[in-house]
């Protein structure tokens, strides 16, 4: 144990000092050669409505997978299983206790077993030797196995422990022991840490099988290993500087890193444009794509921006060569390769979106984010106002709730020098920026004739607001039905009707994604006369304005 972490202490990759600060928890030897393995190998698009900033947008998903490895050797072999791999264009290993990504690239494939070894680029203390035959277990023996289950980015592996329960007809250890997606490809050592086999599958519990997993015994995995060897020998793995950065982008594309930074603080337009000048296969070139779209999506959605204009410098310029970053990336690939848009339905969409951009008006807006299984130009197509990676208005289909109370004070004839200070309350259901409203008011004081008033207005109004953003302005205008509401025994003919106006301009303020605080100037120019006193004539008694607070409920 002393031999193994004397290295490893002075190795900047496995910083073990921190392994013990994060909990107190000391990882086995087996676990700090275990690894997780994360490839990419599609992308589909995606467009919906963002709750925060009601713009529609349209992301890149990535068709990924993650698993478990082991290290074997100090020049970075490692073994896992062949289902983890296939089907990927690029790969990544991620380190115990390290978020930095190595570059790793296939270098054998059983394609008789569900067994594959990998190269990472780099020197690696903390490996495990690979015993020269079958350890001898008995049934019911007690076994381990560490790996990576359910959450990618998790920086350290889970320990799971159970015993040998059977060897399958087929050659098969067959162990009994709970494990999880993500668990495939991990170790399976003996209770001295001797490795026995590695991980391959385990019990479906749709199918009533639980507690059950799957193991390529030793025998199998002594033939994958020497000839990997064999393989390195005659032909070892190079690695490009490319190589390093598109491994940091597949496990940032997938969100194996849990840094707490937004993602297009991750990795620099710099170095995406490196990745997008190097020469590389067109699957590649569009994993480069999707992940430059999704980083300059999310610089506009967490600034609540629809263009890319209206972002603050510099974010400004970073989104402008993020999005070309993408573009020229996506137009690439499928110039190279058209049949890689089969896997990469986001490259058709950039380039799509990027086009119908490129034909409206700066003021039209475009596309963004969330996750679904929609197709690049059925996507965008069927959420027809997004337009690329720019955003369009909130959709007319939004439905907010605006309730409010206002302080007003009427005016003209009626309210001359006899009505003070009154109240309003209104009641909004908006659909997108067309509403339907009730407002009503009810003039508190009294005329020297012993007058007291009120009416109820129903109308509909057009909102307008400034671009989505945690404060915003906005106004509305609209008009409807003015009802009077009056003292049954006033000296007045009431129940009339006529027709009002609602002027309102104001500032609201997010609280969440569904709760909003609306601050308002209150205008209502009345024409119709409710009141047919004597002494009072043609009185506008509906007219007044006033400040006004209310919630919205998006």
């Amino acid at each position: 144990m002393i031999k193994t972490l004397i290295p490893a202490l002075c190795c900047a990759l496995f910083a073990i000092s921190s392994v013990h600060a994060d909990g107190g928890l000391t990882l086995r030897p087996i676990d700090k050669a275990t690894v997780r393995v994360i490839g990419v190998g599609g992308a589909h698009a995606t467009a919906f409505e963002s709750k925060r900033s009601k713009w529609n947008r349209v992301i890149a998903v990535p068709k990924a997978g993650h698993g478990t490895g082991v290290l074997i050797s100090r020049d970075g072999l490692i073994l896992t299983a062949r289902h983890v791999i296939e089907g990927t264009d690029i790969l990544a290993v991620m380190l115990p206790g390290n978020d930095e990504a190595v570059a790793a690239k296939i270098v054998y494939v059983d394609t008789d077993r569900d067994l594959a070894v990998l190269q990472a680029e780099g020197d690696f203390p903390n490996y495990i030797k690979v015993p020269t035959t079958q350890s001898s277990v008995s049934l019911g023996d007690r076994i381990s196995t560490s790996g990576y289950p359910l959450d990618v980015s998790q920086k350290f592996p889970a320990a799971t422990s159970g015993d040998v329960s059977r060897l399958t007809n087929s050659g098969y250890l067959q162990l009994s022991m709970s494990v999880n997606p993500g668990n495939s490809g991990g170790p399976v050592v003996t209770k001295s840490g001797e490795l026995l086999g590695i991980l391959i599958a385990r019990g479906d519990p749709s199918s009533g099988v639980e507690g059950v997993a799957i193991v390529e015994p030793m025998k199998y995995v002594l033939r994958a290993v020497n000839r990997a060897k064999d393989q390195v020998k005659g032909s070892p793995t190079m690695f490009e500087p490319t190589d390093v950065l598109r491994a940091h982008i597949v496990t940032r594309f997938v969100s194996a890193e849990d840094d707490g930074r937004p993602v297009y603080e991750k990795t620099s337009a710099t170095s995406l444009s490196k990745v997008a000048a190097a020469k590389s296969s067109a699957e590649e070139a569009l994993v480069v794509a999707a992940y430059s779209w999704n980083m300059h999506v999310a610089l506009l959605e967490d600034y609540e921006v629809g263009e890319i204009a209206q972002l603050p410098e510099p974010h400004r310029e970073h989104a402008r060569a993020l999005r070309e970053i993408a573009t020229r990336s996506a137009r690439d690939a499928m110039a190279k390769a058209p049949y890689a848009v089969n896997l990469y339905p986001i490259g058709r969409s950039i380039v799509n979106l990027e086009k119908r951009v490129s034909s409206v008006p700066s003021t039209a807006g475009g596309a963004t984010t969330n996750i679904s299984t929609a197709h690049s130009q059925g996507a965008a197509q069927a959420h027809g106002g997004v337009v690329g990676g720019v955003a369009q208005p909130p959709s007319p289909t939004s439905l907010s709730v605006s309730m409010g109370t206002a302080i007003v004070t009427p005016y003209g004839d009626f309210g001359d020098g006899a009505i003070g200070t009154s109240y309003a309350a209104n009641l909004r259901l908006g659909f997108g920026n067309l509403g339907l409203r009730a407002l009503g008011a009810i003039w508190s004081e009294e005329f020297s004739t012993g007058l007291t008033n009120g009416f109820l207005h129903l109308g509909a109004d057009y909102r307008i607001e400034s671009r989505p953003a945690t404060m915003r302005l906005w106004a509305s205008f609209g008009g409807g039905v003015d009802m009077s509401i009056l003292d049954s025994e006033a000296p007045v003919d009431g129940g009339k009707v006529g027709l009002g106006v609602n002027l309102d301009i104001g500032i609201q303020y997010k609280f969440s994604d569904t709760t909003a605080l609306d601050l308002s100037v209150t205008l209502h120019p009345g024409f119709t006369d409710f009141a047919e006193d004597e002494n009072i004539d043609e009185v506008p008694d509906v007219a007044f304005y006033g400040l006004g607070v209310g919630l919205t409920f998006l």
